[in-house]
């Protein structure tokens, strides 16, 4: 049987509390997005959950370089640049809910994005996934 739409039932649905969950990269898109999500998805009841995905030094370093490997000093110095970006990050983030007037919780994890996102949604249950557009095409 179809679930009845009352007055009651619609009250109930907006009382109560989702998990949202954006994630962010620091780019301009992710930002708008959150900035989306503040103003126009987030209520008084919801959970509001702030995940940014961090590359590993080794991947960094094969980005920029094509090699893998390198000398400690140097991966010393690309985990320095990683932690700084990501403080970074999360000191807009934290402007842009503060903004908004939104107490948000904010996790880093170290990893691809995709599988990042992905076991953030599962572990914390969460009923949104917000995300920014590069504009490359479909997430895989």
């Amino acid at each position: 049987m179809a679930k009845e739409i009352t007055q009651r039932n619609l009250m109930e649905e907006e009382n109560k509390k989702r998990v949202i969950l954006v994630g962010i990269d620091g780019s301009g898109e992710s930002t708008q997005a959150l900035q989306r999500a503040l103003r126009y998805l987030c209520t008084e009841h919801d959970s509001f959950l702030i995940v940014h995905a961090q590359p590993t030094a080794s991947s960094k370093i094969k980005a920029l370089t094509g090699y893998s490997r390198m000398y400690p000093d140097i991966l010393k110095t690309i985990e320095d640049d990683i932690k700084r970006s990501t403080e970074e990050i999360f000191a807009r983030a934290k402007e842009e809910c503060a903004e908004e007037q939104v107490v948000a919780e904010m996790e880093a994890v170290t990893g691809d994005a995709r599988d990042v996102l992905c076991n953030a949604v599962k572990e914390y249950n969460a009923d949104m996934l917000v995300l920014g557009s590069h504009g490359n095409g479909p997430m895989k």
